[in-house]
């Protein structure tokens, strides 16, 4: 809260005074009562003497308070906030996940792409007016929604993902990247309309399984474009089996396959590509 007249603060010191002035005029006018007649005796001879004498021993307060309430009000008290108008360039996001088959490898509850999935979600809800892109990829790599601002819509396309909508397998990265940086091409200028540079960020979501690519070239055309690369690795060392058609994958031996969080893989790819893990 806040007051729109605060020239008129100095008047606070009024209410003391007033208090004090009511009250002397009490005693005065009781001292004056007394001179007529003893108390018990004026009482007795004038109906409704002890409600008379309440009201005024109330009066000095009620004045007060009256006086005060009429000094808030010349204050103008002020709540609520004052909307102004102010520049804000918001970043522009795109999400490249991992939609491979090991993403269903269930080491994080219920799975890896399910937890990424609602980690994204918990992004998003923390965002106010960025724009954001959501691409997936395995093998190859797909823009499934381009930048935007209609967050309903882009988590309408995110639960929609699953690692057969994308059968080629693999870890592309590399289409990752450079599918992401077509998205932000697509979207908006590098630079806006003011000539700064429009940040930019490409988060990569990835278990590091089986990962390929050009990673040099990648760097280079994320450089070109002012793409800032973060690198989010999900999953966990000891990992988990991935589940397939008639039980776990297996390899040519017919051993189940673990599929681990290739962590340190992942933080060279970071360094590689001039981003952070």
């Amino acid at each position: 809260m806040q007051f729109a007249n605060t020239h008129l603060l100095w008047m606070l010191i009024a209410i003391p005074l007033l208090y004090a002035l009511g009250r002397h005029q009490l005693k005065q006018r009781e001292a004056a009562l007394k001179v007529l007649a003893e108390p018990t005796l004026l009482e007795q001879l004038v109906r409704g003497a002890p409600e008379a004498k309440r009201q005024r021993r109330l009066r000095p307060a009620l004045v007060t308070l009256s006086g005060a309430l009429l000094l808030f009000a010349l204050l103008r008290p002020q709540w609520g906030f004052e909307w102004k108008e102010g520049a804000r360039q918001g970043v522009d996001i795109i999400l490249a996940l991992d939609v491979s088959q090991s993403m269903l490898a269930a080491d994080l509850a219920p799975n890896r792409l399910t937890r990424a999935k609602r980690e994204v979600v918990d992004l998003l809800n923390s965002l106010r007016g960025d724009r954001v892109g959501l691409v997936s990829f395995a093998g190859t790599a797909y823009v499934e929604s381009p930048l935007t601002l209609d967050y309903g819509a882009f988590k309408v396309f995110l639960g929609s993902l699953r690692p057969e909508l994308l059968p080629v397998p693999g870890t592309n990265i590399e289409g990752a990247i450079v599918e992401s940086i077509r998205a932000f091409e697509r979207g908006a200028p590098a630079r806006g309309a003011d000539g700064k540079v429009r940040s930019r960020a490409l988060i990569l979501i990835t278990d590091g399984e089986d990962f390929e690519g050009n990673f040099d070239h990648a760097a280079e055309l994320a450089e070109e474009a002012s793409v800032q690369i973060y690198v989010y690795g999900i999953g966990t060392a000891e990992g988990a089996p991935i589940p397939a058609e008639n039980g776990y994958k297996r390899d040519k031996e017919g051993r189940v396959v673990i599929s681990k969080l290739n962590e340190g893989a992942l933080q060279q790819l970071a360094a590689d590509t001039g981003g952070l893990y």
